[in-house]
């Protein structure tokens, strides 16, 4: 396979050009490496076309899956946040953020629900970094909330 065209989002190919020029020369080896005629897999059901063999995005992303994982290259963000123990300790911080979600104190609804949020979009997305952050929201909400019941009920009342 060859590299046709070039498009830059965010300027990332002049990135990679200016400060990761080993990078870049790594990614057009693989593209390179990569066979496109074993991606000719895709019928094409269009009526100009139809039954023509087209190249397959599926079979292209899976070859350069391959040949990048050969590279050691991995697709994961901080990857031992997918742990069976993570899952469970995520699982049981959304239950409680749940339990404060039902109190009716105003304004402690908000940080709870965006714990919540990001631990979701952590769990679609099996991004690590979203889980991270919704933990320490959650603890330090979860603290905060320890600290005034504790401060409460020591309170003297007149």
């Amino acid at each position: 396979m060859k590299i046709a065209e070039t498009c830059s989002h965010l300027n990332g190919l002049e990135f990679l050009l200016v400060h990761k020029p080993a990078l870049w020369k790594e990614i057009q080896a693989v593209i390179i490496a990569d066979d496109a005629t074993k991606c000719k897999t895709k019928v094409s059901k269009e009526k100009i076309m139809k039954g023509q063999l087209l190249f397959s995005p599926i079979d292209m992303n899976a070859a350069f899956d391959r040949l990048l994982r050969a590279k050691s290259w991995e697709a994961s963000r901080v990857s031992f946040m997918e742990t069976v123990l993570m899952l469970r300790l995520v699982a049981l911080t959304i239950i409680l953020m749940g339990f404060i979600l039902f109190t009716p104190l105003p304004f402690m609804n908000t940080l709870p629900a965006f714990a919540v949020m990001l631990l979701g979009a952590g769990l679609l997305n099996r991004d690590g970094i979203f889980l991270l952050f919704g933990l320490v929201l959650s603890f330090s909400q979860l603290g905060f909330i320890c600290f005034g019941l504790g401060a409460l009920l020591q309170a003297q009342w007149p």
